[in-house]
């Protein structure tokens, strides 16, 4: 027994799809409205790729996002005025309390605080399920 040829493989497998190749016949719609034999009518222009460069900084972050899964967090930092050091860091979702605590420190020490706000991309943790 030998190998299937390549118009015979593809028969086949249409077949167990239920098609029957022998039957079809390719139909393109032409501007009129009628249909014409595929062979007839001209073939459309296949549209070309674009392709974009990424350096830097952007290569880096679209690197994480599509292939590392990571996503985007916003955080709140308090940091020293004078110096420029990080005091603190909280999640973006509680800037309220931050700010009414900043507030209360700003009343009795003004101008030594301020609030800064930042993006960062983090990457999931991987879990790894132990055997047990």
């Amino acid at each position: 027994m030998g190998f299937a040829s390549y118009f015979e493989d593809v028969s086949l497998r249409a077949a167990d799809n239920g098609i029957n190749a022998g039957m079809l016949r390719a139909f393109i719609a032409s501007p009129d409205g009628n249909r014409a034999d595929s062979e007839d009518s001209a073939q459309p222009a296949r549209r070309r790729t674009k392709t974009i460069h990424l350096e830097g900084e952007d290569a880096r972050r679209f690197i994480l996002k599509h292939f590392c899964g990571a996503k985007e967090f916003a955080y709140v930092q308090v940091i020293e005025t004078s110096t420029g050091h990080l005091v603190r860091e909280f999640p973006y979702r509680r800037r309220a309390e931050v700010e009414a605590r900043l507030a209360e420190v700003e009343a009795k020490h003004p101008g030594a605080l301020r609030l800064v706000v930042v993006k960062r991309l983090e990457v999931p943790e991987q879990r790894v399920q132990a055997d047990q």
